[in-house]
Formats: structure tokens, C-alpha cells, sequence
């Protein structure tokens, strides 16, 4: 990918703000340029959120999933804040039906700001994604999730994250989640870019679509503006890397990714990164954080830009067949042929392409209501390795230990071969499961390669974390690199990284690039004083460090050579526990 189309393609993010009458404050959130030559763009609900909130009839048609016309927002102002890679048409010698007043909006704004333009908009309407609003109803039901959403420009605070506070407006909270799936189009002057062209390339080129591209794993890049409007000069299209880290949903429409993002970036476009720097667009951010059960999620949810498109040329025409966009619908069918199909496989990546080849051994370990992962370390003998506490209440009778493959609906029981019964903590918090019905569904495999952890290093962390188990979700991904290598006595005895791990990632394994084990996680970290987690805070057992007993059991099938594990040394238990002065592990 040229220089040139990497611009056009990352400059497609814009912030787009709005007043409504009765309201006091300014609005915003983050948008997307959709058809440059047309003026059309694409913005998120979540900046109606207050606007909702006080208008009873806006509110019904929220909740019924109705399309908002322009009518139904009389009064109200929006203005996008564009890339100066865009600029506006000379208006004498175009066609585009653009009112005289924003063209000359164009023209006397159009050289504001080093970075950005201001331009005037017209609402032209709002629509529900449907395939994407009963994907986040199953998978993060308003019950126990909570999400930001849009942005008051009197300070930073976004609207809905009261949401997770005690005594949180129920209202708000009904609202914010209406809007998840709710997106605004929007029209300005027609532009074009630095070279006189208005075609936008994402769209029209017939690159390869995102039935290759939105696959577990692949990286991700966010373009957005914290805060949305609130301090453009400073946050204006900042940039977040990170990894699809799952999709579910009809024609992958919900895509969840470890790219952190602030309240106000809803709406900015979600890439997926390639070979060579090649992007494609595959979603628009919908949320940027998220709570389940007041605990903070470190993930951020998108909608997949097929869906989106789908929904809007539908619309097109039935309910907005008023607005007569035939250019839009041509453009808007040329995409959807070329990039309707989404695939949930496993997509070749760069930076991680042998790590994600262990994705299929990574299973999900139910015990009644608890769960956990675990993952295969030899299909010859059947053998899952996991966390002791994650089948710890396990009996043969009740509760069964239940182990489910990837992309496999199928529960089959597995049994214990080792254990630690201890109730105390053990840092080595390891037991070995074997279950020989779930392996006919696995290629064979030998044990996995192991490496010392170095700090700054690239790794990969798989797992059934945060989701409901019956939802039936593939394995999460999350990336990140080591934080830190705690030693004792010149043993790695801990690893740290800046993964994001959940609940229910615990036994799941940690990755390098080449697919080599690292270590076993075990937990994320909780600050009892606030009730506070830390997904990015997490710890897992050094792969170095207990593997020569994994595997010397594996050779023997000798389960008594696996209490080795058990260990007695206080400083390493205090450490575990958090206990311990730094001042007396050696560190690197």
C-alpha cells in the first residue's frame, strides 16, 4: 500500500458534533467519511444518547428499533471535523445538491486548522443494525453490561458512565444500550482529496474484503478522537493498534478487539492491518468501554462495516427512499457484493501467524457454574493442562468435568489426573485433565516448544474469558507484550503482561509469535480496597519453569512426579500472594 492510500484510508476518521434544542451542551463523538464525492457520512447513536433521554417520542422509536428521520431532529446543528487531506468541492462545477450556506461554511472555515476542517452537516437519518443489536442482546444483555457512550463538552465525563456507579439512572442506562446499535448518516460538502479524486478506494476497489481479512487474531488499528470533540487540537484521529480478539454474530457483525479506546471514539473506523501495511476497513467502533457487573472489560466493541453497510442500502430503500441517494446505493452495492461474507477462521497474521495455529487446542473447562481454559498438550495421551482452581470443586458425580473444542458445541466429560488440593495459594497452580473423546476432533499434536519469557516480548494470550459459556463463543484473543520477569533465587517464578486477561482465561496458554509456550496464565489483579480489576495487570506461571515436570509426566505417565509442583518456599507463596518486598526477589 502506497503512502497515498494509506492517507486516504486512515483519513477517513472525523469527529462529528452536534447541539439539539433544549439542550444546554455540545455533543460528539467520532465519525466516518462514506462516500467523499456525495459528502456522505457516517456517524454512532451514542451522541443522541441525551437527546433521547428528554424526548419521550425519540425515545419510543429508540426502543422500537425505528429508522429517526431529519424531521424527527428539527432544530438541530451538526458540524464535522474532517481531514485536511479533504477538501471541498469548487461548487460552480458540481451538481451536488449542497444548500448555498454550506458550501460557503466550506469555503470560510475550510482553513481553521492545521489538522482539521470544519464543516456543516445535515441529519439526514438514523437505523438500527439489527443483526448487530441481537448479537450484543445475547452475547452483553443490559442486564449485567454497562457501556460510555458519547460525550458532553463540558468536561470529559462520558454520558452513561455513571452507569457503573451506585444509584446509576436506569434510563441512561436503557439508552446507552438502545444506541449500541444505532448509526447516523450525515451529509456535508462533496470533497475531494489532495488530488482532485472523490472515489474512495476502501469501498470501490474490490481489495480483498473482509471475509479474509476480520479473523481472530488479525491486527487492528483504530482511528479516533478521544473525547471526542472536546480537544481536537490535542487528540484529533489518534491511532490504537491491537488484535481482533473474537466475532460472533450473523456475517461476523460483532467484532470485539483489545485496541483501547476512550469515551468519544464511538464511531471511528475499526481497520484490519495486512501484509506489506494494506488495510481494510471492518468496522465502526460502538462502544468504547465496557463494564459487566461493574467490573471493567478492557475491550472495545465494533460493528462490522458489512452489516452496517447491509442495513443502510436496505434502508435506502424502503425507509429513506425520500432522499433519493442513487450514487450512495450504487456505491454502497458495489461494496456489498465485494465484501458481504464474513469468515470466523483463522486468518494469517504477521506478527503472530504461528501463534494463532494453536487456537484449536485451546478448550473451554466447565465445572457447574464455573469455568476456565485449558489447553492440549499431547492428543496422543489426551492430556489438557489448566489451573487448579479452575476444576478445584470437580468430583466424579457432581459437578462432572465438562471440556468443550474449538468450534465445537459438544460437552464431553474429562477426569483429573493431577491436581492440587491445597486450599492455601500455590504459585504453581497447575492440574493435568484427559479427556480422549474431545481429541477426535483435534489434529494430532506434539507438546509444545518452550521459551524463556524476556521482557518486551511480543506474546499472545487465548482463552474462554469474560462471555457466558452457553453462548458458544470461540476462544478470545488478546496480545500484548511481557511487563515483567520476577525471579527468585535466579528461577523465573512469574510473568506479567499487558494482555488483557479475564476472568475465565485462567489455564489458558501464553504465546510468543512462533507459537512457543511462555506460560500457564492464572489471574488478572483486583485492588480489594476499591473492588477494582486490572485485566492489563495479570500474572501467569513460567512455561520454563514447571515444564520439565509437565513433560517428564507425559513420557511417563507417572501423575506422582507432577507434586515436584507443590511448592514450599515461603518467599515464592508471599510473592504469589503480593505479599512480598520487592527489596527481596531478584528482578529483571
Amino acid at each position: 500500500m502506497t503512502d497515498e492510500d494509506k492517507a486516504s484510508l486512515t483519513s477517513l476518521a472525523c469527529v462529528m458534533k452536534a447541539t439539539f434544542p433544549g439542550l444546554k451542551d455540545t455533543y460528539s463523538t467520532c465519525g466516518l467519511l462514506l462516500h467523499p464525492g456525495e459528502g456522505f457520512l457516517l456517524s454512532h447513536g451514542s451522541i443522541l444518547a441525551d437527546l433521547c433521554s428528554s424526548n419521550k417520542v425519540l425515545l419510543s422509536k429508540v426502543n422500537a428499533g425505528e429508522v429517526i428521520l431529519s424531521t424527527d431532529l428539527d432544530g438541530s446543528k451538526f458540524t464535522a471535523l474532517l481531514d485536511r487531506y479533504w477538501r471541498p468541492v469548487d461548487l460552480s462545477v458540481t451538481q451536488a445538491p449542497v444548500a448555498a450556506t454550506d458550501s460557503a461554511n466550506c469555503r470560510s472555515r475550510y482553513q481553521e486548522s492545521n489538522f482539521f476542517s470544519h464543516l456543516k452537516c445535515r441529519f439526514l437519518g438514523a437505523f438500527r443494525v439489527v443483526d448487530f443489536h441481537d448479537a450484543v442482546c445475547k452475547i452483553m444483555p443490559g442486564d449485567n453490561w454497562s457501556f460510555a457512550n458519547g460525550i458532553e463538552e463540558e468536561s470529559i465525563t462520558p454520558v452513561g458512565s455513571k452507569n457503573c456507579e451506585e444509584g446509576s439512572d436506569d434510563l441512561s442506562k436503557s439508552v446507552s444500550f438502545q444506541l449500541l446499535s444505532y448509526f447516523l448518516v450525515l451529509q456535508c460538502c462533496p470533497l475531494v482529496d489532495q488530488t482532485g479524486n472523490s472515489i474512495l478506494p476502501v469501498l470501490l476497489s474490490g481489495k480483498p474484503s473482509t471475509k479474509k481479512q476480520c479473523a481472530l487474531g488479525a491486527e487492528a488499528e483504530i482511528i479516533s478522537t478521544p473525547f471526542g470533540g472536546l480537544n481536537p487540537y490535542v487528540f484529533f484521529n489518534s491511532y490504537s493498534r491491537g488484535v481482533i480478539s473474537n466475532i460472533h454474530g450473523h456475517n461476523g457483525c460483532w467484532i470485539l478487539t483489545d485496541a483501547r479506546c476512550i469515551p468519544g471514539s464511538e464511531g471511528g473506523p475499526l481497520f484490519t492491518v495486512h501484509q506489506k501495511g494494506a488495510r481494510q476497513l471492518a468496522g465502526i467502533v460502538a462502544a468504547s468501554l465496557c463494564w459487566k457487573n461493574k467490573e471493567w472489560v478492557g475491550l472495545s466493541l465494533a460493528c462490522g462495516i458489512d452489516s452496517v453497510i447491509f442495513t443502510l442500502t436496505s434502508h435506502i430503500k424502503r425507509s429513506l427512499s425520500a432522499l433519493n441517494w442513487h450514487k450512495l446505493e450504487s456505491a454502497l452495492s458495489s461494496h456489498q457484493s465485494e465484501n458481504l461474507a464474513v469468515q470466523h477462521g483463522v486468518t494469517a497474521n504477521e506478527n503472530g501467524r504461528k501463534s494463532l495455529s494453536f487456537l484449536p487446542f485451546v478448550v473451554l473447562i466447565k465445572v457447574g457454574r464455573v469455568w476456565g481454559s485449558g489447553f492440549v498438550v499431547d492428543t496422543r495421551k489426551c492430556l489438557i493442562l489448566t489451573c487448579s482452581h479452575v476444576v478445584r470443586d470437580a468430583s466424579p458425580s457432581d459437578p462432572p468435568i465438562f471440556i468443550r473444542a474449538y468450534n465445537n458445541s459438544r460437552l464431553f466429560k474429562a477426569t483429573v489426573v493431577y491436581r492440587q488440593t491445597s486450599e492455601a495459594i500455590n504459585p504453581f497452580d497447575l492440574a493435568v485433565l484427559r479427556c480422549p473423546e474431545v481429541m477426535r476432533y483435534l489434529a494430532p499434536l506434539k507438546p509444545p516448544k518452550v521459551v524463556p519469557a524476556l521482557i518486551g516480548q511480543r506474546v499472545w494470550v487465548f482463552g474462554h474469558a469474560v462471555f457466558n459459556t452457553d453462548l458458544g463463543l470461540q476462544p478470545s484473543v488478546c496480545a500484548g507484550v511481557i511487563s515483567k520477569v520476577v525471579k527468585v533465587r535466579g528461577q523465573d517464578m512469574m510473568v506479567q503482561t499487558t494482555c488483557a486477561v479475564h476472568g475465565g482465561a485462567s489455564g489458558g496458554p501464553l504465546l510468543d509469535n512462533d507459537g512457543n509456550l511462555v506460560g500457564i496464565v492464572v489471574c488478572n489483579t483486583v485492588d480489594k480496597g476499591s473492588n477494582s480489576t486490572y485485566p492489563h495487570i495479570n500474572f501467569s506461571v513460567p512455561a520454563t519453569t514447571v515444564w520439565p515436570t509437565v513433560l517428564h509426566y507425559i513420557q511417563t505417565s507417572d501423575a506422582s512426579v507432577m507434586n515436584s509442583l507443590k511448592v514450599t518456599d515461603p518467599l515464592v507463596k508471599k510473592l504469589w500472594a503480593l505479599e512480598t518486598p520487592l527489596g527481596k526477589l531478584n528482578q529483571r
